[in-house]
This record gives structure tokens, sequence and C-alpha cells, in this order.
């Protein structure tokens, strides 16, 4: 017998198996090819579109401008293949869009050219401002409408001493003037930005608006803290109902009845006096009120809702207007250049409404305003009066605001208290 016989299927046996793994391996397997695919799909980049104005583009080629003094819409588009018995077709249908007359010099403007020898105008884009615009469409059928451009809002911070004034000391720091405005009136009520102290501070939580990464506004301040005369005043945005306002840390609005000054931005001549010497008359007698310089034409506002009880030329006084709030607080305001639009004796007036401009009629050496208050019929110093307020945060909804205030606060004790060098 050979043993060794069986030698001879080894290399069969290995072939054989061989085959075999071939064989499955060539053999389409359902489950992986599916598995592949979706690997494959999951993999594809996706390109979005660069989009501006709600357009592609991409699409078309971008002719940006500013509309010069005096230019007619006409002269834009006629270069580009628009007819003017289209352009009179267009601006009736913009009529009670986008009067083609209230297009403004100064603005920017895009019209959208094709993408072809022609270069003919397919849109053209007018930016009301750094958010709005108007879309007309230079083809039939006539499309016209507004948009508004994507709108960022960001928290920022700010804070800062007075060395000078507020205007100046935010203005130097780099805030916008809207943001130093926003303050100002919000605190208008408790704070006399005329008579603050070298020293007093302050710190915001506010909202700055942009659009493709660029400053576009301000939006609203959220909390606020201010460091006047060593004392402090807060003030938390909250919504109560349907009404949102500011309140201080005891849920206190801080609104009153009467604003403290009725002017912005200007500076105290003279002040509230028993014995002042007059210069013109140069003789001692009172003088009742407080006398704000500012520049001739500056509108004057009312400081509260009332009726107005006169309005007339009053010999040293020059024009006057004097405005009955309630039973208890009368105001005055004397040496007006001219009256506000529909002031008259009898008119109704809501506070911050404009009631005249300042002038300097009657016995006066230069442009101011002499604001004046009566209380019960005394003459009372505007700069000392302790305004009352409105309604403030209902005990229904003191437990909310005073999770809101506790936040807000906490923001505002992150940033750094500024410190004040007498240098």
């Amino acid at each position: 017998m050979n043993i060794n016989k069986p030698k001879v299927f080894i290399p069969i046996i290995i072939a054989a198996i061989v085959l075999v793994v071939l064989i499955i391996l060539l053999i389409p397997n359902k489950q992986s090819q599916e598995i592949i695919t979706v690997e494959e799909s999951d993999s594809v980049i996706v390109v979005k579109p660069n989009m501006a104005y709600g357009f592609n583009i991409d699409s078309f080629d971008f002719l940006h401008g500013t509309i010069e003094p005096n230019q007619i819409f006409s002269s834009m588009l006629s270069p580009y293949g628009i007819s003017q018995a289209f352009i009179s077709e267009l601006a009736d249908s913009a009529k009670n869009i986008m009067p083609l007359r209230k297009i403004q010099s100064g603005k920017n403007y895009i019209i959208l050219l094709s993408k072809d020898s022609l270069e003919s105008a397919q849109y053209f884009i007018y930016e009301k401002n750094a958010i709005d615009y108007v879309v007309f469409k230079l083809s039939h059928p006539i499309k016209i409408y507004e948009d508004q451009r994507a709108v960022d809002t960001l928290i920022s911070t700010a804070s800062g001493v007075i060395t000078s004034s507020l205007w100046a000391d935010m203005a130097k720091n780099g805030y916008s003037p809207l943001l130093i405005q926003a303050m100002s009136e919000i605190y208008e009520w408790d704070i006399n930005f005329f008579a603050i102290n070298k020293g007093d501070k302050y710190k915001l939580v506010y909202e700055q608006t942009q659009v493709e990464g660029e400053f576009v506004g301000i939006g609203k301040i959220i909390s606020a803290w201010f460091e006047y005369a060593q004392e402090d005043y807060y003030a938390f945005y909250f919504i109560q109902g349907e009404r949102d306002d500011y309140y201080d840390d005891q849920g206190k609005n801080l609104r009153k009845m009467l604003l403290r000054a009725p002017l912005k931005y200007s500076r105290i001549s003279s002040g509230f006096s028993n014995s002042r010497m007059h210069p013109i008359l140069k003789r001692y007698r009172p003088h009742h009120g407080v006398d704000y310089s500012a520049a001739s034409g500056t509108p004057i506002v009312s400081v509260g809702d009332g009726v107005v009880i006169f309005a007339a030329y009053s010999g040293g006084a020059g024009n006057m207007v004097k405005i009955q709030h309630n039973g208890t607080y009368t105001t005055g305001y004397l040496h007006l250049s001219r009256y506000g639009k529909g002031i008259r004796k009898g008119a109704k007036v809501k506070q911050g409404d404009v009631i005249g401009y300042v002038g300097s009629t009657g016995l006066s050496t230069g442009p101011h305003l002499d604001y004046r208050i009566w209380k019960n019929g005394s003459a009372i110093n505007p700069l000392t009066l302790k305004l009352p307020p409105v309604e403030s945060v209902a005990d229904s909804n003191l437990i909310e605001f005073n999770i809101v205030k506790d936040s807000l606060k906490k923001e505002l004790d992150k940033i750094p208290t500024p410190t004040y060098s007498a240098k």
C-alpha cells in the first residue's frame, strides 16, 4: 500500500477553497452596496449660493452707486437699456410702495446686470437705510417690493467715569451717540445730566445691531447702573403685561409724571434764586426758574401731559407757553423764538411733545430757555423737585421681576467699576 497517495489531493483541495472565496467576493452583496451608497451620499458637499438682497450674486453683475444731488431716476437706468416709457410705467406702479420722487440723494443703490454682452439692467435696489431696501423689477411683469437685510443682535457692555460731561466722556470712549441718547432717555426723570459731577460713573448692558458684521444701530438697553452724587441709580428692562419699561432695584418705574428737563444737551447758565442780579435791569430780583443755555431753534418739549393755558407774548418773558399738568403742577417755558405746531391756548399735549424752540425774545441777553415749575401756585426749584412716579411693578409680578433683576444685576456686576482720578 502506498501511504503517500493522499498528498496528491492537497493542491486540488487548496485550489477549490481559493475558487470558492473568489466566487463569494465577486458575487454582489446588496447590504454592503447600500452601506457604501449611504456613505457616499453623506460625503457630498452642498455649496450654498452666495446671496445678497435675496439674489444669488453669482447670477448677476452687481453695480453699486450713490444717488447724486438732483440726479433723476432715468439717468441711472437709461445706459442699461431701460426706456423712458418703461420708467414712466414703473413710476406709476411704485406710487403706493416707494414713489420715485422720494428717492433721496446720498442713498446707496445697486443695479443687477445680466451676465452677458448686453449687460441689461434686471433689477434696481434702493437702500432706504442700512437695513431696509426696495427692489424694482425692471421687466414685465413689473414687481416692486420692500425687504430687509438680515440683522444680527449682539449683547455689548459699556462703562465709564465722568470727567467733563456725559456726552463728551462717552463719545471719547468711542460709544455711539445713539447709546448716549438712549441712556439719557432712561434716566431723564431722575438724573439732571446738565448737573452731573466729575467722578460720577456708569455701567450698561445693551443690544448692538449689525448687518454683515457692520454696526448699524443700538437696540434696547437691558440694564444700567449710574452712580450720581454718590447714589446708585439702577435701571432694569422688564415687560409687565403689554408694556415694557425700566424699573429701579425696588421695582419702581423710572418714568415720572414730569421730565427732569425740557430739552437735551445744554447747560445751566442760571439757577433758581430769590435774589439774582438781573443781567439787563442791573438790580436784584427773584429768578424763580432755571436758565438752559442752548442754540437758537433747539426744540423744547413739554415735561408732562397737560393742557396749554397760555401761549403768547408776555413782556419780559417774551414768547411764553404755560401748561397745566394736573391740579398740582404747572410749568412755564419763556423767551421762545417760536411755538411748536398746534400750540395754542386749550391745546392738549403729551409728555415729550415739542411746544416751542429756544430763542431770545423779551428781556434776554442771548438764546436760552427760562424753565419754571409751580406747585399749587407757588414757584419751586425744578432741580430739587421730587418727581412723582407712575405705575410700578405690580405685586403679582414682583417674583418674576426679582428673578429678572437679580440675573441682570449679576451681569452688571461682572463689568469692572471704573475709577476716577482727580488729576
